[in-house]
């Protein structure tokens, strides 16, 4: 083979491998339909695996990762439930697409937050105790069909 021909294959691979790696990050981070709807657990995972700036809810925090989670208690605590009922609203609507109803119960510190629309019948549901740094954030999810 020559060095022309080395070259072409060394670049199929690349790029085989590449559409692998990004088909199984879409795999794992997707919640699949299963035969009456999306997964509520899988949902809740998936939200799970989000990091972000601390500077979104705490501006001067400096430009600190934290999970969603973490996110929730401190907007909680602060008074600002925006960030919650708004950023994992808009989170959750995007993987159901609107063609599924939900309803989210978030519970921090006594403090309860319920956003969503729940509308058909219940299909999945998720409940979670999530550990933060500042205490436990109670989670729950109802997917409805």
């Amino acid at each position: 083979m020559n060095g022309k021909g080395m070259v072409a294959t060394l670049d199929a691979v690349i790029f085989v491998t590449v559409l692998a790696v990004a088909s199984m990050m879409l795999f794992t981070a997707v919640p699949h339909d299963g035969p009456e709807g999306p997964d509520a657990s899988g949902i809740c995972d998936s939200v799970s695996r989000i990091t972000l700036s601390s500077e979104l809810i705490a501006e001067g925090s400096g430009d600190r990762p934290m999970n969603v989670w973490d996110m929730c208690a401190v907007s909680i605590v602060s008074g600002d439930t925006g960030f919650v009922e708004d950023y994992l609203g808009g989170v959750i609507g995007d993987i159901l697409t609107d063609r599924y109803g939900y309803v989210m119960k978030v519970e921090y510190r006594g403090t309860v937050l319920e956003f969503g629309e729940g509308r058909g019948n219940p299909v999945s549901e998720c409940m979670r105790d999530i550990d933060t740094v500042g205490g436990i954030v109670s989670v729950s999810l109802t997917v409805y069909g």
